[in-house]
């Protein structure tokens, strides 16, 4: 008996040691990967945030790219945690803003170049859209931009930023994940060489109404550029759906916002794969009737490609006043 019991003691030996080895990569992988997706988490915030200074320092500057470039600047340098002394800032802010020339891309969604074909007018040598007593001019909608000159001076602006993933292994596993999907074929050149670079596309976007004249630049991108939207007249009702957009959207009794609407972007997955519409910052911007911004849109926020993620700026058909 106590032979037996001492050679069960035997072939124990060593199984904690298996277990451990079996578990323990496993358990790393998680809490990287939490670890990981925290920061990310943390860089969406901070993006957000830069995305509406961005739309802001470029609503008093003309929409100018260099103005614009330096307000996301500004608004990134907390990503990086500098020092609390003012030569710290600079010193963060100037490395910030070298590094944006190469990880991120600023587009002007709204003016579109249609919209200063439309509506601009040389001063000075450049194009610009009139910014002055817009309350008194026509709400005609422009032929080729489709939108009027009130529209016109929403400024709308897309930042795509190559957050630099740091957590080791995990970097690998996401960026060569992402760029396996499909083939990279959802991501655009920019975006690929973000994601070879361990870098993450974030995408966010901020509205804004424009507090100058708007004038035209590289950054200002074409109605082709972006998805043909319907577009119909404010206080008018939507279009209606017919059967096909009922079966794409699998459940047309599901109450808008639910957990079934998948435009409702209510998951965690929804935020992080850009199935839906995030957070209430990717609302459409207002109309020329009304006053506000919107900031730090969430369409399609972190992975760069797959979907519509730019919402064009819906025309408001308020009664003609008579022109200046």
């Amino acid at each position: 008996m106590q032979h037996a019991s001492v050679t069960g003691r035997s072939s124990q030996h060593g199984v904690a040691m298996i277990e451990t080895a079996i578990a323990l990569p496993i358990l790393l992988a998680v809490i990287l990967g939490s670890i990981q997706f925290g920061l990310i988490y943390e860089a969406k915030a901070t993006l957000n945030h830069a995305a509406l200074r961005a739309a802001r320092a470029g609503a008093v500057e003309h929409a100018d790219p260099g103005a614009i470039r330096r307000g996301l600047a500004r608004g990134l340098v907390p990503l990086y945690s500098p020092s609390s002394s003012l030569a710290g800032f600079e010193s963060t802010f100037a490395r910030v803003d070298s590094e944006l020339r190469t990880s991120a891309r600023i587009r002007i969604l709204n003016p579109t170049q249609e919209a200063f074909a439309d509506f601009s007018e040389e001063v000075e040598g450049v194009r610009e859209i009139p910014n002055d007593r817009l309350h008194v001019r026509s709400t005609a909608r422009g032929a080729q931009s489709g939108i009027n000159i009130q529209d016109a001076n929403l400024l709308r602006v897309e930042i795509t930023y190559g957050y630099e993933l740091k957590v080791p292994l995990v970097n690998w596993f996401i960026a060569r994940t992402l760029l396996a999907l499909r083939g990279g074929s959802g991501y655009d050149a920019f975006e690929q060489q973000l994601l070879r670079q361990t870098r993450l596309p974030i995408i966010s976007t901020s509205t804004v109404r424009m507090q100058s004249a708007a004038r035209l630049s590289d950054l200002v991108v074409s109605r082709a550029d972006m998805p043909d939207v319907e577009r119909f007249d404010a206080g008018g009702a939507p279009p209606a759906l017919d059967e096909d957009d009922d079966e794409a959207r699998g459940d047309s009794d599901a109450p808008t916002g639910s957990e079934d609407d998948p435009s409702s972007g209510s998951s965690l997955a929804d935020g992080f794969f850009g199935f839906g519409s995030g957070s209430a910052g990717s609302a459409n911007p207002p109309s020329s009737g009304g006053e506000g911004e919107t900031g730090g849109g969430d369409d399609g926020w972190i992975i760069g490609g797959g979907g519509p993620r730019d919402c064009p700026i819906n025309t408001c058909c308020s009664p003609p006043r008579p022109p200046i």
